[in-house]
């Protein structure tokens, strides 16, 4: 991964504060919590999340895509949690492989007219962002809006990983003053070198982290010989 926090398993959980493993305790329990969000949007309906307050929930049932925002008043956390791959239709979207610029709902413009110089992302996600995008932005606004000093904190396992990570850079340009954070597991690789780059320009490499394990493919089956590249 270029610059960002991650954490590579193998068959065991790595040993916490072992200074091989790279990972201090405070990143290790944030991730198992936020796997545990990701989770939590397999099941439907999931009214308290991890115990916590349940905003609204977004669905689009042509796409299968499926995610919901929580509250947690304690940690002083706004969570959006994006399901990964579960219908058929998701797995078509997965199969999408062709670049397309990254132009959407929430997502920042193009400064280029050039499509070679935008930032590219793989097209089954972007249709899939979209179909949920101003759903999801509809649950999320008033929130932040309510709550502007908390953290929003976007996660997601494998497509549900992609997705927000397009996600968390329209949060952020959707409301610059909020902190966000980004918390995949399993994340395929969602788009091109320039992507990226915005991601971690936007959302800033101390508050990327992204979750992978040593014997799951999805992480590397788009290959980079496509353009493709990880934040």
């Amino acid at each position: 991964m270029n610059n960002s926090n991650s954490i590579t398993s193998r068959r065991r959980f790595p040993r916490v504060g072992d200074p091989s493993t790279g990972i201090d305790q405070k990143t290790y329990a944030n991730l198992v919590l936020y796997t545990k969000y990701a989770s939590a949007s397999y099941m439907t309906p999931c009214p308290r999340p991890l115990g916590n307050t349940l905003v609204g929930e977004f669905t689009n049932i042509v796409t299968a895509m499926h995610g919901f925002v929580a509250r947690d008043d304690k940690r002083n956390e706004i969570v959006v949690s994006i399901r990964g791959t579960k219908e058929v239709s998701s797995i078509l979207i997965d199969a999408s492989v062709m670049l397309t610029p990254l132009q959407g709902i929430g997502l920042p413009p193009s400064t280029s007219q050039e499509s070679s110089e935008q930032p590219r992302v793989h097209t089954g996600f972007l249709v899939a962002y979209q179909s949920i995008a101003h759903a999801m932005l509809n649950v999320l606004g008033p929130q932040i809006d309510a709550y502007s000093t908390y953290r929003v904190i976007a996660t997601g396992h494998s497509l549900g990983g992609a997705i927000a990570s397009i996600a968390s850079i329209a949060i952020r340009n959707s409301y610059p003053r909020t902190s966000i954070s980004l918390y995949t597991i399993g994340q395929p690789r969602t788009g091109d070198l320039m992507y990226a780059a915005l991601v971690e320009k936007m959302i800033g490499v101390e508050n990327i982290y992204r979750g992978v394990h040593s014997i799951d493919g999805v992480p590397t089956m788009i290959p980079m010989k496509f353009g493709y590249r990880h934040q």
